[in-house]
């Protein structure tokens, strides 16, 4: 703010032109104009430094809104990277969809049943029919031939 500013306000503008006309006729009345000016001044000053204290409030909190928005690209960029790897393991179950839709006819089971008719191993029908080695045990068991049948779990799973 500028000393000029002060001087908006009319009643020290009547104390400071008393003062500049009134000065070789009184001395009071030079006294009056010069406390006005003082007052006017220390407005001044305070205004000033409060307009100093408010910009240094400003720069603070724009200094942690800066560092808020980068800590928001932050986790914005971690976002991105989860949403990638979502959006790839969408792609691979798409594609094992499609594998798995050439054969509509045929389930996981009806497959194991077949393949365990013709001696396929418990290994066999859990890499083939995507079948855990419990399930696959068990269709051995209820569909098997003879030999597998008979044979205990632990030498179904190494055949």
């Amino acid at each position: 703010m500028t000393w000029i500013t002060n001087f908006m306000n009319f009643d020290h503008l009547a104390l400071v032109l008393g003062m500049l006309s009134g000065f070789a006729r009184s001395p009071a009345l030079y006294l009056a104009g010069a406390l006005g000016s003082l007052a006017g001044l220390t407005t001044s000053l305070l205004v000033t430094g409060l307009s100093r204290n408010r910009t240094g409030k400003l720069r603070t909190e724009l200094d942690v809104t800066r560092q808020q928005l980068h800590d928001t690209d932050i986790r914005l960029a971690g976002s991105l990277d989860s949403l990638n790897l979502l959006l790839n393991k969408v792609d691979q179950l798409a594609v094992q969809q499609g594998r798995l839709e050439l054969h509509p006819g045929r389930s996981g089971f009806k497959e194991a049943i077949a393949l365990t008719q013709h001696g396929a191993t418990t290994k066999q029908l859990v890499s083939t029919c995507g079948l855990s080695q419990g399930e696959a045990q068990l269709v051995q068991v209820m569909y098997g031939t003879a030999d597998t049948a008979t044979q205990p779990p632990a030498e179904r799973a190494l055949n």
